[in-house]
């Protein structure tokens, strides 16, 4: 909880100091696919909502500029053994993206723009459930579900790197491309370990380095 406050903390003060250089603002939402780079886990759909603010940087070149935003994103994984069992694990982030980048203004009603940079995210709340074949007493086959908390399973916090491919229209809307390429082990290794033997942990679950993964679609209004 001690970390949660501080990120939240942090957060709002760049967006506040970032506010103070009087920016541009726009207001995003979009369609998230993600996944975790683990062979046993697909990808899912989720979503992404927020604001960014950017900020001109005429001074380095024309069409130079920074942006930061803070969104609400739900991100996961899913996975699936036909049969025998499957889940899906949902993830809430407060994420917090800054890049930098490059706009190309084609004519007053068309820009192409291309940015790069970190992100910070901090997880909120979220779910795993799964289903998987088991027996009963009789040897007979039943069905047993479960659920937990997804910050159990994996770690609260994630830093990575990504990019943002778009174009603007009438100086008022965008449709951009992204991915983001998480650079954290958000596997927490000590998850489950009391039910299964520590020195088939690893061979059980293949998770040794989990990191996560997502492609963004983004609709946005500038304001």
């Amino acid at each position: 909880m001690k970390k949660l406050i501080l990120f939240a903390f942090c957060a709002l003060m760049s967006v506040c100091a970032f506010a103070q250089s009087k920016p541009s603002w726009e207001v995003q939402a979009g369609l998230n696919i993600s996944k975790i780079n683990s062979s046993l886990y697909s990808s899912k759909a989720g979503f992404h909502v927020g604001v960014r603010g950017q900020l001109d940087l005429p001074s380095l070149f024309d069409g130079a500029y920074a942006n930061a935003g803070a969104f609400l994103s739900l991100k996961g994984a899913s996975i699936d053994f036909g049969d025998l069992a499957d889940g899906k694990s949902n993830a809430y982030y407060l994420e917090v993206p800054v890049h930098f980048g490059y706009k190309h203004t084609v004519n007053d009603q068309f820009a192409l723009f291309g940015e790069f940079g970190p992100y910070f995210a901090c997880g909120l709340f979220g779910k795993t459930s799964s289903n998987a074949l088991d027996y009963d007493d009789n040897f007979d086959f039943v069905s047993e579900s479960e659920k937990h908390d997804t910050f159990d399973e994996f770690k609260r916090f994630d830093f990575g790197l990504g990019f943002r491919l778009g174009v603007e229209f009438c100086q008022k809307f965008t449709f951009s491309i992204g991915y983001d390429f998480g650079l954290v082990n958000v596997w927490n290794k000590n998850w489950g370990e009391s039910d299964i033997d520590v020195d088939d942990y690893d061979e059980v679950y293949l998770v040794d380095d989990v990191k996560n993964r997502n492609l963004t679609i983004t609709l946005g209004y500038k304001f």
